[in-house]
């Protein structure tokens, strides 16, 4: 189920690829040549560095939050089967890099942001770890966890 979770998506993006090409220059996007030479030229690379540059691009939009702008979520696991032999292992390998990109987005919140954004004061405003609706949404989490 799992793997239909993660296939299905991807076939559907690529058999409507066409028309984001169409709409490519709009949302700055490659176009289809430009995007052709990128693959060509990514193709060439041996399989590790391959893999290293799409975990690293993929963390990076997701550290950056760069695909809430452009659609780099959708682009970036659509080229994923072109790039590493077929839908299958461009799957596998697009949703292990995006978990990855996921938790160390999670890891840098928690442990870098935390306490910045609790003592962060805007417009001379008291703390935010110090407002009523900061300190109601914290007991409301402490008591009901997940649901929350």
């Amino acid at each position: 189920l799992l793997v239909l979770r993660l296939l299905l998506p991807r076939l559907l993006a690529i058999e409507s690829m066409g028309d984001l090409y169409d709409l490519a220059p709009e949302l700055g996007l490659p176009t289809k040549e430009e995007l052709a030479t990128y693959i060509d030229y990514a193709q060439a690379l041996d399989l590790p560095t391959k893999f290293g540059l799409f975990l690293l691009i993929i963390c990076a939009e997701k550290v950056t939050l760069v695909g809430e702008i452009l659609p780099v979520g959708v682009v970036l696991p659509s080229l994923s089967p072109v790039l590493f032999g077929g839908v299958l292992q461009g799957t596998l390998i697009s949703a292990f890099c995006a978990a990855v990109g996921s938790s160390l987005n999670f890891v840098l919140g928690k442990s870098f942001l935390y306490e910045r954004v609790r003592n962060l004061e805007i417009f001379g405003q008291p703390p935010v770890k110090d407002t009523t609706w900061y300190r109601a949404l914290s007991a409301n989490i402490e008591k009901d966890g997940f649901k929350a």
